[in-house]
């Protein structure tokens, strides 16, 4: 009925020395318009002001009221916190109810169903300690010398098969009538590309098409001829490291003795120094994370391909693509990695990326 700007105007007259009776008096003869209030109101609003500091009345909201869960969905819930991995047949199993019961009470209750991360590679008992050593290393590094990781030639090997099959796991093909679908997933004359390729700052060196399967000496022969000559035209006068992984083709006596000459002590390999590259560590190689996945991502959109050509010049017409500032964006990941595998203490970090 009253305003509180009204209630507020109460309380000054009072506090000016007016009485119950005469903030009543006074209202009256200043607010003709307005009805005259009772002396038990303004009384109540001056105490209410006095006790709490506010004029107007606060309703006490009821307690909330408890929801029991019903005895069903606790056996349900109990079972997920018990196991989490069971899938929605076991738990009906398991508790007596229907899958469709389990899979309702599971969403009434704000549970998501995630799939858990595949990890590239298992690790080895040593692998750990092997891995913390080279990121912590790096990172040194990179906090030494400004350029570190854009005079690095990362460099890597991988296969495009001419005829790259879906994933009977998780491929669907949603139609009213079922299309009778086919691929070929294997063949008696298997066709693939064996591909090298090498980063360094904002350059793609390659991919260079490798005769065959990739031997010590077809390493060799690759460094002498092709790879040397584009390092070298890529760098400038910059001084380089040179990294590869632990293919056993990268262990040949001849190719490890021709890196060491061209790069003296900055060859970043299996047993090298100062910076030992880690035994089954694809998630810290550019080219693994970053280049393959893109290539593989943008041929296979297409495929498959009827010759070896045409698969060749799609992968040449993807990489291509690839710019300066993906290159740039993949080299700063790295450093980004390997701070992570530091806080995974060598171990895998991709589920925290």
């Amino acid at each position: 009925m009253y305003t509180t700007s009204e209630k507020v105007w109460w309380v000054k007259e009072h506090i000016a020395g007016l009485s119950y009776r005469g903030v009543c008096d006074s209202f009256h003869d200043t607010f003709p318009n307005r009805p005259k209030p009772n002396c038990s109101t303004v009384m109540r609003c001056l105490k209410r002001f006095e006790a709490t500091g506010n004029v107007q009345y606060e309703r006490k909201l009821a307690p909330p009221r408890h929801r029991q869960v019903p005895e069903s969905d606790l056996v349900i819930l109990a079972g997920v916190h018990a196991n989490p991995t069971s899938s929605t047949t076991e738990m009906a199993q398991l508790t007596g109810f229907s899958q469709s019961t389990v899979w309702r009470k599971l969403n009434k209750y704000g549970y998501k169903c995630f799939e858990p991360n595949p990890i590239s590679q298992e690790l080895h008992p040593n692998d750990r300690e092997n891995r913390l050593q080279f990121a912590t290393k790096a990172l040194e590094l990179v906090d030494m010398y400004a350029d570190f990781v854009r005079n690095i030639v990362f460099t890597d090997e991988s296969s495009f098969s001419l005829h790259h099959g879906p994933d009977r796991q998780t491929t669907r093909i949603w139609s009213q009538t079922n299309p009778r679908h086919i691929y070929p997933s294997h063949s008696q004359y298997p066709r693939k590309l064996n591909l090298w390729a090498g980063i360094l700052n904002r350059t793609l060196l390659g991919p260079i098409v490798i005769d065959g399967t990739l031997t010590g000496q077809r390493y060799l022969t690759l460094l002498e001829n092709e790879i040397g000559d584009r390092v070298v035209a890529a760098a400038g006068e910059d001084e380089l490291w040179y990294m590869h992984d632990g293919c056993p083709a990268h262990d040949y006596g001849p190719a490890r003795d021709f890196l060491r000459n061209a790069f003296p002590r900055k060859v970043i390999g299996t047993y090298e120094e100062p910076l030992a590259w880690p035994a089954r560590s694809p998630d810290l190689n550019p080219l693994e994370f970053f280049l393959w996945r893109h290539v593989s991502s943008t041929v296979y959109r297409y495929g498959p391909y009827s010759t070896i050509n045409n698969l060749r010049a799609k992968m040449n017409e993807s990489c291509a693509s690839i710019t300066c500032a993906q290159l740039e964006a993949a080299q700063a990941e790295f450093i980004r990695r390997l701070g992570y595998c530091v806080l995974a203490e060598g171990g895998h970090f991709g589920h925290h990326l």
